[in-house]
């Protein structure tokens, strides 16, 4: 049988400098380049990996194709590479700019496709160590609750966070999500997630 017909196809996005690559590396193995310090992803990059008698294929998508600030060629671009052969979605965000990353998971799932076909989407909130160290701690569970999907706080430089994006996707995967009735605004909702913070 074909490997390429029966793996399980995850698109991985996020806004620049929210640990893409690192999780991208992490779970295919293959590292990847980033301009300067930031991570900052120019173009589309596809690995395999096997977890749970399972192959998949992960792609990372380019920044430019995100549907948030994009042209109308760009969501084109999105709607017809992306979501078309998608079936799992893993999006990475940063604790500390939380509103502007809950702003693209809204557009996200705003998407016909993901919204038609009821895509699982797992969203994986990074540098939450660093976020505590200045005061920031994120109500994971009231994120969850409120989004309907899987919420995880990781850690890019940690293997033990890698085994728990792969058992979230396990997860997601036996999982019904409906995103019909999802409606929320990203600056609330943030509002409301940070337990405690010094400004």
């Amino acid at each position: 049988m074909n490997e390429e017909k029966t793996a399980v196809s995850v698109t991985l996005v996020g806004n620049p400098d929210t640990g893409k690559t690192a999780v991208f590396t992490g779970l295919t193995g293959i590292p990847q380049n980033t301009e300067s310090r930031h991570d900052k992803t120019e173009a589309k990059t596809q690995g395999k990996f096997f977890m749970n008698h399972q192959t998949y294929l992960l792609t990372l998508f380019p920044d430019a194709c995100f549907p948030v600030t994009c042209s109308e060629a760009e969501k084109s671009a999105w709607e017809k590479d992306c979501p078309q052969k998608t079936q799992m979605i893993l999006m990475t965000c940063d604790a500390a700019r939380l509103e502007r990353d809950l702003n693209l998971l809204k557009k996200i799932i705003s998407q016909d496709f993901i919204k038609d076909n009821n895509i699982p989407l797992v969203l994986c909130i990074n540098f939450c160590d660093e976020s505590e160290k200045k005061g920031i701690e994120i109500d994971l569970r009231l994120l969850e609750d409120v989004l309907q999907i899987p919420v995880l706080g990781f850690c890019s430089r940690c293997p033990s966070s890698l085994n728990q994006i792969r058992q979230a996707m396990i997860d997601a995967g036996e999982q019904n999500f409906n995103y019909d009735c999802l409606d929320f605004c990203p600056r609330q909702l943030a509002r409301e997630t940070i337990r405690s913070a010094r400004f």
